[in-house]
């Protein structure tokens, strides 16, 4: 099948981020930012998770980036709606949920939290 390029746009912190999404045999082969004016060294590193993330589960409904959670679900967002508008049906692969591992910690005090109250039981110790 042939492969199709779709572009588009969020709206960012510092302006529009601009995108393209590759798609081939209804499979998302790549998602790419074209143009940004985001802080570099942090977008890159977002960006970086948000496409592996995408491309492993094949949708833009994965989780955002935590310290730019807005940004992210923005991108996220808009990739997934130009995908409906130019009608491209992608199968979102499924995983198995994670199971918690329960551990047993022995311990004589515990401090729960780094904020003010738990710093400050920490240097009482």
């Amino acid at each position: 099948m042939t492969k199709q390029k779709i572009t588009g746009q969020a709206q960012a912190h510092n302006g529009e981020i601009d995108y393209q999404i590759e798609v081939q045999d209804q499979k998302i082969t790549d998602f790419k930012i074209t143009h940004h004016s985001e802080t570099k060294g942090i977008f890159d590193q977002v960006i970086d998770q948000i496409k592996a993330e995408v491309l492993n589960q094949q949708t833009f409904a994965v989780d955002t980036i935590s310290s730019a959670t807005v940004m992210s679900q923005t991108l996220l967002d808009s990739a997934q709606e130009q995908l409906a508008h130019n009608n491209l049906q992608i199968t979102p692969r499924t995983t198995a949920p994670a199971v918690p591992e329960n551990k047993k910690i022995t311990t004589e005090v515990l401090i729960i939290g780094g904020g003010e109250a738990g710093l400050v039981a920490i240097v009482k110790l």
